[in-house]
């Protein structure tokens, strides 16, 4: 494979977490940003590593878009986007004429191109996918991908960097804390069954009219009552907090939170700049690691 030309970041914002949020995942805001791999300028020895440091390029090209997801996002999801219906129900869903702008924003760029995102072989990829595919109009088959969450945890952990974090910085980021998966896993008790057809968003159901989240069995003894719910409480045990989220990674390379945290802009613009600050390391561990786009399977 020759090299990789051009990197597409990428970043969305949703509805809810997958799994734990009634119904199929819809993205309310996604971000796409195209740069020119050899546009990285080494300049200098960083200050983390032995290697040299790049400057962000100066032609940065930008795709912005939020949607009108037809349903409505939960609770966690307008706290941190800062996104709710009312703001959205004025657009246009993720629709094909999206896909034909997307299409075209890809093949704008040198080729090969290879999207990446932090978290992206679970999250942004599989959505993504979804959202094309059953349009009728995915991406390019030639197009890449990589993740830049293993990607940075690799190169975190072979340099031997001290990523000692402070306060609350990795309480927050691309994957979901326990309180978050908490919150959602109640909300999908509330969530109103939406027919994909209805042009508007409904109206959000109350609590008063949903069954409970759990209900007593045979022995007493409280439990999901479904095995989609049964499933996020047995991995809550696992979840732990991690130095490789995007907010700590960001945050131990520039000493401050990210600015515009939790928008798809603004992820993708400390995507940006890590990159940057890892310098060639990244762009060597991105042409040994990528894969084609279509091998991940969608997420619905």
């Amino acid at each position: 494979m020759e090299p990789i030309a051009s990197y597409v970041l990428l970043d969305v914002e949703t509805t809810g977490l997958q799994g734990s949020h009634y119904g199929r995942t819809k993205i309310t805001e996604i971000c796409l940003v195209g740069v020119i791999k050899n546009h990285f300028k080494f300049q200098k020895k960083s200050e983390i590593n032995s290697c040299s440091v790049s400057e962000i390029p100066r032609v940065v090209n930008k795709l912005t878009m939020c949607f009108q997801p037809e349903k409505y996002l939960s609770p966690k999801s307008e706290e941190n986007s800062g996104l709710h219906n009312e703001l959205l129900e004025e657009l246009k869903p993720f629709n094909s004429e999206f896909c034909d702008m997307l299409n075209n924003f890809v093949n704008s760029l040198p080729k090969p191109v290879c999207l990446l995102a932090h978290n992206g072989i679970k999250h942004d990829f599989p959505l993504l996918l979804a959202h094309t595919k059953i349009l009728g109009k995915p991406l390019p088959d030639d197009v890449l991908c990589a993740d830049t969450l293993p990607a940075f945890k690799e190169l975190r952990e072979n340099n031997y960097y001290s990523w000692e974090t402070l306060g609350d910085i990795t309480s927050s980021s691309n994957e979901p804390t326990v309180s978050e998966i908490i919150d959602l896993t109640e909300e999908g008790d509330i969530a109103e069954k939406k027919d994909q057809n209805e042009p508007k968003t409904p109206k959000r159901i109350t609590q008063s009219h949903c069954p409970s989240l759990k209900e007593k069995n045979s022995t007493g003894n409280f439990e999901p009552t479904t095995p989609e719910k049964a499933s996020v409480k047995k991995n809550l045990n696992e979840l732990t907090e991690t130095p490789n989220k995007l907010k700590s990674v960001y945050h131990r390379l520039y000493k401050e939170n990210i600015p515009k945290e939790h928008t798809a802009e603004g992820d993708t613009e400390a995507m940006l700049k890590c990159i940057a600050k890892f310098g060639e390391q990244f762009h060597i561990w991105v042409q040994e690691n990528y894969i084609h786009l279509n091998e991940i399977q969608r997420c619905w």
